[in-house]
């Protein structure tokens, strides 16, 4: 059986929408492709084992501290994300975590801090709060997703959005950062929810990419009831 790594980082401090449900589902889908899946949940005090290469990086969204002091621990440590995800790698970043990959933050103070320098995007820490349910489509995936926003700051310069929002107006505005690098991808995203664990398009989308990289024939995910809340979720939103 062919084992895939996942890095799930600061699990302890980047969780604040029960983002462990995106690890939970993503690793039952891939075990029903028959990958063995070892996650490693990689804790700001911890010695981490990176002596493996992962198939998937995941942060999710914390306080406006807990984001700082994950920040401040990676800049620490000093991992080179851009080859892991050149070399197969999907990294997905949920909530504000999703500002720490670009070139530079701008913090709520004013003061500009260089980030991980994996893209050319701006994090900005600056800008009004919002709070919403959201509706949004991407040309990666086979469907909508749902799920909702809860940010005070924005991501700026991005070259590839990751969603499309779909206002009820049926304005739309871009949302998030899409990057494809070498064999693998870049997924950053204020939405939330947790977002793989609610949107089937999205997990078998990365799922699919992962048993691709690691030489294995993906088999569609059998939980038909996750596909049912989905639809649920997305005409409730799209019609409320």
């Amino acid at each position: 059986m062919k084992k895939i790594i996942i890095w799930h980082l600061y699990d302890n401090l980047m969780n604040l929408y029960g983002d462990w449900g995106n690890i939970a589902a993503l690793s039952e889908c891939l075990r029903q492709n028959s990958l063995d899946v070892d996650i490693k949940f990689m804790k700001k005090d911890d010695e981490w084992d990176t002596s493996e290469s992962p198939a998937f990086i995941f942060i999710g969204a914390g306080t406006n501290n807990s984001m700082y002091a994950a920040f401040d621990d990676l800049k620490r440590r000093n991992i080179d994300f851009k080859p892991l995800i050149e070399n197969g790698a999907i990294l997905l970043t949920c909530g504000n975590s999703c500002e720490l990959f670009g070139c530079e933050i701008i913090k709520e103070n004013g003061d500009t801090v260089e980030a991980l320098n994996i893209s050319e995007y701006r994090g900005n820490d600056q800008k009004p709060y919002r709070n919403r349910d959201v509706v949004a489509s991407s040309p990666l995936l086979s469907k909508e997703i749902a799920g909702f926003i809860n940010q005070t700051g924005i991501v700026t310069d991005v070259s590839s959005p990751a969603f499309t929002i779909i206002n009820k107006d049926k304005t739309t505005e871009n949302e998030g950062i899409y990057l494809s690098l070498g064999k693998g991808e870049l997924w950053g995203t204020y939405i939330t929810g947790p977002v793989m664990a609610l949107n089937p398009p999205l997990l078998e989308y990365i799922a699919m990419k992962i048993c691709t990289n690691a030489g294995t024939d993906y088999t569609a995910w059998n939980e038909p009831n996750a596909y049912k809340a989905h639809e649920v979720s997305l005409n409730e939103l799209k019609n409320n």
